[in-house]
């Protein structure tokens, strides 16, 4: 097989120190003969010695080099399964969030709640008491591992009660839209009640219109004949 070079390391400058130019020269002529086309080396001597042991080198050299290249191409096959694999989880898992919102927008309660990128509207209550249905016009708000909180009917319109300044379906959205965007500041499952009471109380003191202001107290005048 045609090669492009033959290995001769610097180290033979001192190990082929005892041959002549004359012979040196014959044995790189002979090896870059044998290296292009596998024309046979026809030496004896010192410089067959010295040639044999830089083909032997060429061996070697070209026993690592298929070895090297073997480790690359498992590497590469391995991952290319896991990044299929990864895929292949991400495209199912999104199936089934889309699946799944598509049952709440239809005013239906989750599914099955043991799935872990599901969770309940209702996270104060146990195992016993009875599902709400999720709110179909309230968006789900991305959570910091991943899952999504779905907000029910009856947490929709408490808060609705509780800030009438505020338009609380938008506001939602918003909240949604900010926790896409910021994946490394959303709220767990235990602080996302917070995290949304906290930012409707302070779009209700903005005073949107609509919002009916306090009358101020009547200013008190000093009358003598009180006293």
């Amino acid at each position: 097989m045609a090669r492009e070079y033959v290995p001769l390391p610097l180290e033979y400058l001192e190990e082929m120190a005892p041959l002549t130019d004359e012979d040196f020269g014959k044995l790189v002529r002979a090896l870059l003969l044998y290296g292009r086309d596998g024309t046979p080396v026809d030496l004896d001597g010192d410089c067959r010695f010295y040639c044999t042991r830089v083909m032997n080198k060429d061996r070697h050299y070209a026993e690592r080099a298929a070895e090297e290249e073997e480790k690359r191409e498992r590497v590469s096959r391995r991952n290319s399964r896991n990044a299929m694999a990864r895929y292949r989880t991400s495209e199912k898992d999104a199936a089934d969030c889309d699946g799944m919102q598509a049952h709440a927008m239809a005013g239906n309660t989750i599914p099955n709640q043991s799935k872990p990128y599901q969770t309940k509207p209702d996270q104060s209550k146990g195992d016993s008491a009875e599902p709400e249905k999720v709110s179909a016009s309230a968006p789900a708000i991305p959570l910091v591992d991943g899952t999504d909180f779905y907000i029910s009917e009856k947490e929709l319109e408490e808060w609705k009660k509780a800030f009438p300044a505020v338009n609380v379906e938008q506001e939602l959205r918003e909240m949604r839209a900010w926790c896409l965007a910021n994946p490394t500041m959303r709220k767990t499952a235990r602080g996302v009640h917070r995290f949304i009471n906290t930012w409707l109380s302070r779009e209700q003191d903005k005073g949107h219109p609509g919002q009916t202001a306090k009358a101020a107290p009547a200013e008190r005048r000093f009358v003598p004949s009180e006293f």
